[in-house]
């Protein structure tokens, strides 16, 4: 996870880092064509167009303008999940309709306010403050956890959580992506139970 992590940041600064190179060398050919001839003004133009055409491509290419887009993601992700983002400190800004929907809240009732205060139990602090931890050590963190509804039932769900970044590389909050698994976990508890009596029953009719 922590290579994962590494080689996605490396990425990252290294297109940064070809995007500032691209713009640096569109402005210093804008500046020794305007400093020249006419024929060189006009090739300093043209290259400094072409530049900025392949930072913008580059750009596009990056925020996943070719093939999936945000948009494109956000719907799967809206129709299948309970999605929601935050700050650092854990403050949900946005959650979708089925993240309201699981947990019996409205969205007035769910931004701006602390996600541990609002949808965890007490006894799950371990969890919240792991998932803190690994957002903001650039980590994504994946794993079950319960959440409490607004009736103050049990919501489990497989969780993933992924850090996000502004446009300077730096953490800026947090995406966390969740699916109710709490039929599954109830059918476990039943076949649970199930054989706990079926042991006790074999045990009984030894000792009869």
């Amino acid at each position: 996870m922590n290579f994962i992590s590494n080689s996605k940041n490396h990425i990252y600064l290294r297109d940064l880092a070809a995007k500032l190179v691209l713009v640096l060398a569109a402005f210093l050919a804008l500046f020794f064509g305007y400093s020249g001839t006419f024929l060189t003004l006009v090739l300093g133009m043209g290259m400094t167009v072409a530049l900025l055409v392949v930072a913008c491509l580059m750009h596009t290419k990056q925020n996943g303008q070719f093939g999936f887009s945000d948009q494109n993601h956000s719907s799967v992700l809206d129709a299948h999940t309970m999605m929601s983002k935050g700050t650092l400190d854990g403050i949900l800004t946005h959650v979708n309709d089925n993240f309201c929907h699981i947990l019996g809240l409205e969205r007035e009732e769910v931004l701006s306010n602390s996600a541990f205060d609002l949808i965890y139990f007490e006894e799950d602090l371990v969890i919240f403050t792991e998932i803190g931890k690994s957002i903001k050590s650039g980590k994504s963190w994946s794993g079950e956890s319960r959440l409490r509804a607004k009736d103050g039932s049990e919501i489990w769900t497989q969780t993933t959580a992924f850090p996000r970044r502004n446009w300077l590389g730096q953490l800026s909050g947090t995406i966390i992506v969740r699916t109710d698994i709490t039929e599954s976990k109830r059918s476990q508890r039943a076949d649970a139970l199930v054989s706990i009596f079926d042991n006790l029953a074999e045990q009984v009719a030894i000792f009869s």
